[in-house]
């Protein structure tokens, strides 16, 4: 029987061949040290482009949420306004609670003071003008705060 050997390309030994045998890659302590480093930086690089992912997602959401607040507020500013003229507080409050309850939003209307003109939790009694929001809002048109 003739073997046809094309030009250029190399020829395999019958001992590389048996090299490749799986018992014996397997029982090599290169091999698993190879594996190990490998296995290592494949966990590792998951790991990084997983909380790199996460934390993209988590600031479009915190922009998305503040963004959608301010357009919240910039609807509720005329109303606000009515509604203060004409010293209405109580149907002020009502409005506000009902508005916090729709939208699951807090709501807090403040004097330049830092004084709760109304709230859309009513049951909230403390004291605001310490939070980070509201410290915020006295030198931006908005605040927000992530808690």
């Amino acid at each position: 029987m003739q073997r046809s050997y094309w030009p250029g390309k190399p020829q395999l030994h019958v001992k590389f061949l048996h090299f490749l045998k799986t018992d014996k890659v397997l029982s090599s302590k290169f091999f698993w040290k190879l594996f190990t480093a490998y296995g290592t930086l494949f966990v590792a690089s998951i790991t990084l482009i997983v909380c790199f992912v996460f934390s993209h997602i988590k600031g479009s959401l915190v922009r998305d949420i503040r963004l959608s607040m301010q357009d919240k507020l910039t609807f509720l500013e005329p109303f606000s306004a009515q509604y203060l003229s004409k010293n209405d507080q109580p149907k002020f409050q009502e409005l506000l609670e009902e508005l916090g309850l729709k939208t699951h939003t807090r709501i807090t209307l403040m004097s330049p003071e830092g004084h709760v003109v109304a709230d859309s939790h009513t049951t909230a009694t403390e004291s605001r003008r310490n939070d980070p929001e509201i410290q915020e809002a006295f030198s931006n048109p908005f605040g927000f705060a992530q808690r």
